[in-house]
């Protein structure tokens, strides 16, 4: 014990952030990754969001109890999933801020290799990579470890061109980043607050935020996590097509704010001409203005 508080001392504190909401059957492996990871200095921080499963008991019975590294609260609202990740983030205290699902699955040198990257390259404020990806069957049960297969979702000239520009996937309405294997340096978080907010696509809406505020984001194509999917509707809180239909002009709102100001902040545009990106600006703008008088009336006829 001595010996690894030696080594926690020489090594900088970081911070991992997961938002809990009824993921019994996935948190204790989640944990015993983050557990069992080479990097011993870190805070693990879990907001609970009012499960009504054995999640938070798993995670302070096998984790928080004896481990002072494992650290359970509950979400202080009764509003929204995100106010969980919202939350999560502002009780860390670490150097760089992980951001981690309640379902995915680490290599061991999943937190060196994020900090090691980030300590080598200043220019970047975040960064994120790939993760295998595996589903559970219908019988309940997963496939042999062995089978797990590699996700990919975007080809190496996409994301060549995003790390080059990132204006350039912002422009064709798709950012390339994976939310589960992001990091983000605290100095960041704390100077600019992006924050997840909207339940629907709260990652989207938060890294959009990151890039309004002028963060430079890049995706490193390593892989060292595993995500599971359960495919459980238990899992996720269910909202009425009312709180869809009120937030949609919101959404679409604070959006387009975030994309014609990450558009203003962005200074290397590779392949794009300064008049076609003006152009994009004042489209973004526009839309934005026309989501705000459209969420205003939507909003005046909930008051009437």
């Amino acid at each position: 014990m001595n010996n690894m508080n030696a080594e926690n001392n020489e090594q900088p504190l970081v911070s991992i952030a997961i938002a809990l909401y009824n993921k019994e059957d996935s948190i204790y492996r989640t944990l015993q990754s983050i557990q069992n990871q080479t990097y011993k200095n870190f805070e693990c921080i879990i907001v609970d969001d009012h499960s009504t499963d054995n999640g938070p008991n798993i995670v302070y019975q096998c984790f928080c109890k004896n481990d002072k590294r494992f650290k359970l609260t509950m979400n202080t609202t009764e509003e929204q999933y995100v106010d969980a990740h919202n939350q999560s983030y502002e009780m860390c205290s670490g150097k760089y801020l992980f951001r981690v699902d309640a379902d995915d699955i680490f290599f061991p040198d999943y937190l060196e290799f994020n900090i090691k990257y980030l300590d080598e390259h200043p220019e970047y404020d975040a960064i994120s990579s790939y993760s295998y990806f595996k589903e559970k069957r219908e019988n309940g049960l997963f496939e042999n470890d062995d089978n797990i297969s590699l996700q990919q979702a975007f080809s190496d000239n996409e994301i060549n061109r995003f790390n080059k520009c990132p204006a350039h996937s912002m422009l064709g309405n798709t950012i390339i980043w994976s939310n589960p294997t992001s990091v983000i340096r605290k100095k960041f978080f704390d100077e600019h607050k992006p924050k997840y907010t909207f339940y629907a696509f709260g990652d989207y809406f938060f890294w959009y935020n990151v890039l309004a505020n002028g963060g430079r984001l890049h995706f490193v194509k390593e892989i060292h996590s595993c995500r599971f999917n359960y495919n459980s509707k238990s899992n996720n809180k269910v909202y009425n097509d009312d709180s869809f239909y009120f937030l949609t002009p919101r959404m679409n709102f604070v959006l387009n704010t975030y994309k014609y100001k990450a558009l203003e902040h962005i200074e290397y545009t590779d392949g794009i001409n300064k008049d076609d990106m003006q152009k994009f600006i004042q489209k973004y703008k526009d839309e934005a203005n026309d989501a705000f008088e459209l969420m205003t009336k939507v909003e005046n006829s909930y008051n009437d």
